[in-house]
C-alpha cells in the first residue's frame, strides 16, 4: 500500500509539474509576440486576423527584404508584426513594431524610412506619414502602420497611438536633437548617418538638419565626442582633397574655419570643447556662425550621457 501511495504521489507531482510548465509556455506564447501591438479586439473598428509573428536578426531577410542590410548594420533586435481587418473587411492596417541597441540606431532608420514628401504629424515624441505608411518613433523602438487605404489617416494614427501607449522607453530620442537649434529649421529634416556594411563608425554619431538661407537651405551637422584634431576631421569629410580652406577665425572664443568643398559650396566649421559643427550651403559667415554659436549653447544647457 505504502509503494503504491508513493507511485500515486510521483504521478501527481509529474501531472502537476506538466501542467505548470504548458500553461508558463501557453502565456509566453500568447503574451511575448503580440505584447507591444494591440489585441484582438483592442483596436477600434479592426480585428486582429492572426497571431503576431515575431522574429530576430536571423530571420530579418525574410521579413525586411531590400532594407534587411541597413537594420542589421544599424542595430535591429528583434520585431513583431500583425495584420487587422475593419468589421467590413473592405481596410486591412498591418501593424510592426521594431527594436534597436539604442535610439541613435532607431533615429537612423527613422530618418532612412522618411521620403522626401513624408508629412509630420502630431505624435509624440516623433511620426510621419508616407503616402499610406505611417512610421513613428520611441527610444529605441521603430514602428510602422501600413494601410490599404491611402486616405484612411485617422486609422494609421490611431494604430501608432495604440502601440506608443505600449512602449515605456525611459530614453524617447538621441540627446543630439535638443542641440540642434529649432528657429529656421525646415521640419521633419533631423537625421543621422546610417552605419553600413563598410562600418562608418567615425561618422555613426553625425547628426544634421536642414536650414533655410534666403531661398536656399544649409544644412548643419553636428558631432559630439570629437578630442583633438577635431577641425581635421571636418575638413577630410567635408572639404576634402579637391576642396580647400580659405580662412582660420582666431576672434570667435573656440576653434573654427572657412572653406569650399570640391563642388564650390562655401563650408564652416567649428569646435567648442568636443561639440563639432559644420555649416554646409550657401550662407554667409555671419549668419553661419550665429547658427553655430545656437548650437554650442544649447549642447552646453543639454546634459550629455
Amino acid at each position: 500500500m505504502r509503494f503504491a501511495s508513493l507511485r500515486y504521489e510521483i504521478a501527481t507531482l509529474t501531472l502537476l509539474l506538466f501542467v505548470s510548465c504548458s500553461s508558463q509556455e501557453s502565456k509566453s506564447s500568447d503574451d511575448t509576440p503580440g505584447g507591444l501591438l494591440p489585441g484582438q479586439s483592442e483596436l477600434s473598428g479592426y480585428v486582429r486576423t492572426a497571431t503576431p509573428i515575431s522574429y530576430n536578426r536571423d530571420k530579418a531577410w525574410d521579413y525586411l527584404g531590400a532594407n534587411a542590410d541597413k537594420m542589421l548594420y544599424n542595430g535591429f533586435q528583434q520585431a513583431t508584426t500583425a495584420t487587422y481587418a475593419s468589421s467590413d473587411k473592405a481596410r486591412t492596417l498591418t501593424l510592426e513594431i521594431m527594436q534597436f541597441r539604442d535610439p541613435v540606431r532607431a533615429f537612423a532608420i527613422f530618418g532612412f524610412l522618411r521620403q522626401p514628401e513624408a508629412r509630420p504629424i502630431e505624435l509624440k515624441p516623433r511620426g510621419y506619414v508616407n503616402r499610406d505608411t505611417l512610421v513613428f518613433v520611441k527610444g529605441v523602438h521603430v514602428g510602422r502602420v501600413i494601410g490599404s487605404n491611402p486616405k484612411a489617416e485617422t486609422d494609421l494614427i490611431q494604430a501608432a497611438k495604440a502601440m506608443l501607449d505600449k512602449l515605456s522607453d525611459s530614453v524617447l530620442l538621441p540627446t543630439q536633437l535638443q542641440m540642434l537649434p529649432r528657429e529656421g529649421m525646415v521640419p521633419n529634416t533631423e537625421t543621422v548617418n546610417l552605419d553600413d556594411i563598410e562600418g562608418q563608425n567615425e561618422r555613426s554619431n553625425l547628426f544634421s538638419a536642414k536650414y533655410l538661407s534666403g531661398i536656399d537651405t544649409v544644412q548643419l551637422f553636428l558631432q559630439l565626442d570629437v578630442m583633438e584634431g577635431g577641425l581635421a576631421i571636418a575638413v577630410k569629410q567635408f572639404i576634402g582633397d579637391k576642396g580647400r580652406i580659405t580662412n582660420y577665425l582666431l576672434d570667435c572664443g573656440y576653434q573654427a574655419l572657412t572653406g569650399q568643398d570640391e563642388q564650390g559650396q562655401p563650408i564652416f566649421c567649428a569646435l567648442d570643447k568636443n561639440v563639432l559643427c559644420t555649416v554646409v550651403g550657401r550662407i554667409d559667415q555671419k549668419a553661419a556662425q550665429d547658427l553655430v554659436n545656437k548650437t554650442f549653447a544649447l549642447a552646453a544647457k543639454t546634459p550629455q550621457m
